[in-house]
């Protein structure tokens, strides 16, 4: 069993406000794996966010691995409510930093996290998110958007409120009837196995990308499943080539370079 991870992330030049950064870490059992990532947007002055992007980054890495130490990283699915609960609580003191410091400060800055957890001793992702971000599911019978990105901000006199984000048809996941408001502060949860039937069959090889909104949006899930399909994300260079074009040109569905912000974790699991 293999799980190959890579991230990539990139933001517009121009803008002096807002920031997003992402780590992936991957750890070995002897023949099985985990995978750990992280993508982080922050809000406000651009060097402030940069500040609340890596804050958030390091204290979830720091949270990885403190587990690999103790050794219950990889037991994950028997601790899985104490992990969520964690991750949340994580979240929380991160907003409420922040939220401290803007007061103090007189000004804007917020923090939101996407937080995934792949393994192959449960074969399950785990993902806590806040961003809204976007999972689709690839494998040879095509592209299946299994998580929609719903979830849209906007800064209010230093608070936050929730908008509907309009999206494109096929970003609705064929799970999520109505791509439903929901509130920041309370982080969403999803998990799915990582096994499955692709065509009646047990499916050995799969895909998986996680983005933010704008990717998901501007992507067309043929051309995804063109471009990721699991024959050919055979090695980290495979990967690094095709997630990197994607995020540079924001989604599949554009023919300009570095067009603005937007971050993706590829996660590649074969038995």
């Amino acid at each position: 069993m293999m799980l190959l991870a890579y991230g990539c992330t990139s933001r517009c030049h121009i803008g002096k406000n807002g920031s997003e950064g992402l780590t992936v870490k991957v750890a070995s059992y002897g023949n099985k794996s985990i995978a750990f990532g992280v993508i982080a947007n922050g809000s406000g002055d651009r060097k402030i966010a940069d500040v609340a992007c890596a804050s958030s980054i390091k204290i979830y890495s720091d949270w990885f691995f403190e587990q690999l130490k103790e050794d219950t990283i990889r037991f994950a699915e028997s601790n899985i409510d104490q992990i969520r609960t964690e991750w949340e609580a994580l979240q929380l003191m991160l907003r409420s930093k922040a939220y401290d410091y803007a007061v103090r400060e007189q000004t804007g800055v917020d923090v939101l996290s996407a937080v995934l957890l792949v393994d192959t001793f449960s074969h399950n992702l785990y993902v806590l998110d806040s961003i809204g971000i976007g999972i689709y599911r690839i494998r040879k019978s095509g592209a299946e958007l299994i998580l929609s990105p719903h979830i849209e901000r906007s800064v209010i006199d230093n608070g936050f409120e929730t908008k509907h984000n309009r999206v494109p048809i096929h970003c609705l996941s064929q799970f999520e009837k109505v791509a439903s408001t929901q509130c920041v502060s309370t982080p969403r949860w999803y998990s799915c196995s990582l096994k499955g039937e692709d065509q009646g069959k047990t499916c050995g090889e799969s895909v998986y990308l996680l983005c933010t909104g704008n990717i998901i949006a501007n992507s067309l899930p043929e051309e995804l499943s063109r471009i990721f399909r699991p024959e050919e994300i055979s090695d980290q260079l495979s990967a690094k080539i095709r997630l990197e074009r994607l995020v540079r040109y924001g989604g599949t569905g554009s023919d300009r370079f570095d067009v603005g912000s937007g971050s993706a974790i590829l996660i590649r699991y074969s038995t």
